[in-house]
C-alpha cells in the first residue's frame, strides 16, 4: 500500500517551502545556477512517522534526474533504543558508451542503532562503488536515479525517523570560482559560538576528531549551551571506516543532542550558498584540503572546520578552526584567497543545519 501525506519544511538556500508528496518520492529542490550538485529530502514529524511504526521497510526513490556522478546520503533519527536501522542504495545507471540503462543491487550503506554505527564499502559491482560515505560511479557510468531503502531490525521501528538527505552531484561539471565572489556579500559574524579545541580534549585520538569537533560547536551554538565534545565522540564513531564523525554519523549525532533542526551532508554550489547560511545566524561545517596561510599545519589529507562569519572589506573567512591547540585559538580568520581552493579540493562539502 502506498502511504501519502504532505509536509513543508523551508530551504534555506533557495528560499522556498518544498511540498514532501508520496512516501515513494523524496522532493527536490529547483534548478540551481549552475547545475552541477542537487538535493532531495523528506522531512517527518512524529505523527507522520508513526504510520510506519508497524512498517519493517521504506524505499524512497527519484527518477530521470540530471546525469550525476556521485551521491551523498544523510539522516536524523531517534536512535533506537534496540536493533538498529540499514540503510542501502540502488543507482539507476547509464552506460556512457553504449547507452544501456539498469538499476544496480542493493548495496549497503549504513548500519546504525543501539549497539552499532558502522558504514560499509562496496566495490565489487562493475558500474558502481560505495566508499563508507560516498556512493560512486567508476570510469564510463553515470547515474540518472536513485532508491533509499530503510529497514529496521531487531526491535528497532521506523517511526523514529525524522529526515531523510540525499545529495547528488556531476563532478565532472564543477567549477572553481573567481575571488570576486565575495565582494558584494555583506560583512557577516555570529557571536557567542563556543570554542573547542580537538587538541585539548582528553582523548588518545583527539588529533583526528575535527569533524565531531567542529560539529559540536555548530550544535552547542543553536542550543545555547557548551560543546559536549567527549560524548559526541562516543556517540559519533564510524565502526567501518574506523575514524570519528564521518559524514552520516555527524550529523545524525547532531540531530540525536539537538532536534529542533534538520541536519543534512551537502555539496553548496558556490560561496554565496554558504553566506547565505551565515546571514540567517546559522554557522556551517566545512571539509577544507591543502594549506590555508596562518593554519596549525597543512590539511593535505582534509579537515573539518566550522565557518562562522565573512569580513567583506579584508576578505577574510571567519572560523572556528578545531586543530588549534588550545580554546582561545580556535578562533581564526582565513584569507578567502587560500579558503576557496582549499574548500573547493572538497567540493565544497559542507554540514549544513536548518532551524525548524
Amino acid at each position: 500500500m502506498k502511504l501519502q501525506f504532505k509536509s513543508w519544511f523551508k530551504r534555506l538556500i533557495l528560499g522556498a517551502s518544498l511540498v514532501v508528496g508520496t512516501v515513494n518520492g523524496i522532493s527536490n529542490s529547483a534548478p540551481v545556477q549552475p547545475a552541477w550538485s542537487w538535493c532531495y529530502g523528506k522531512k517527518l514529524t512524529a505523527e507522520q512517522a508513526q504510520q510506519f511504526a508497524d512498517k519493517s521497510e521504506l524505499i524512497f526513490s527519484k527518477t530521470n534526474l540530471a546525469d550525476f556522478t556521485q551521491l551523498i546520503f544523510s539522516f536524523n533519527a531517534q536512535r533506537p533504543t534496540q536493533g538498529y536501522f540499514r540503510f542501502a542504495i540502488q543507482g539507476h545507471s547509464i552506460n556512457s558508451n553504449s547507452g544501456a540503462k539498469q538499476w544496480s543491487d542493493w548495496h549497503k550503506m549504513i548500519d546504525w542503532g543501539a549497539r552499532v554505527q558502522r558504514s560499509h564499502r562496496v566495490q565489487h559491482d562493475p558500474r558502481f562503488s560505495y566508499e563508507h560515505v560516498r556512493f560512486e560511479a567508476k570510469p564510463g557510468h553515470y547515474f540518472d536515479g536513485f532508491r533509499i531503502k530503510i529497514s529496521a531490525h531487531n526491535g528497532a521501528t521506523l517511526a523514529n525517523l525524522r529526515h531523510i538527505g540525499v545529495c547528488v552531484s556531476n563532478l565532472n561539471l564543477f567549477k572553481a570560482e573567481s575571488l570576486q565572489v565575495g565582494d558584494r556579500l555583506p560583512t557577516v559574524k555570529i557571536l557567542n559560538v563556543p570554542l573547542q579545541s580537538q587538541m585539548s580534549l582528553a582523548h588518545k585520538d583527539g588529533e583526528r576528531a575535527c569533524s565531531p569537533t567542529a560539529t559540536s560547536m555548530q550544535v552547542a551554538y543553536l542550543a545555547k549551551t557548551e560543546p559536549e565534545t567527549l560524548k559526541f565522540l562516543a556517540k559519533s564513531y564510524d565502526m567501518g571506516l574506523e575514524t570519528y564523525g564521518s559524514w552520516p554519523f555527524s550529523v545524525a549525532r547532531a540531530y540525536e543532542i539537538y532536534p529542533l533542526a534538520t541536519y543534512r551532508v551537502l555539496r553548496l554550489r558556490n560561496f554565496a550558498d554558504l553566506h547565505a547560511y551565515l546571514k540567517a545566524r546559522l554557522p556551517v561545517v566545512v571539509s577544507v584540503r591543502g594549506p590555508l596561510y596562518g593554519s596549525p599545519k597543512p590539511y593535505n589529507s582534509g579537515h573539518l572546520m566550522l565557518v562562522t562569519g565573512w569580513d567583506r572589506q579584508n576578505k577574510l573567512v571567519l572560523v572556528h578552526d578545531p586543530a588549534m591547540p588550545c580554546n582561545r585559538k580556535v578562533a581564526r580568520s582565513y584569507r578567502l584567497c587560500d579558503f576557496l581552493p582549499a574548500w573547493e579540493k572538497s567540493r565544497r562539502l559542507a554540514y549544513v543545519a536548518e532551524l525548524d
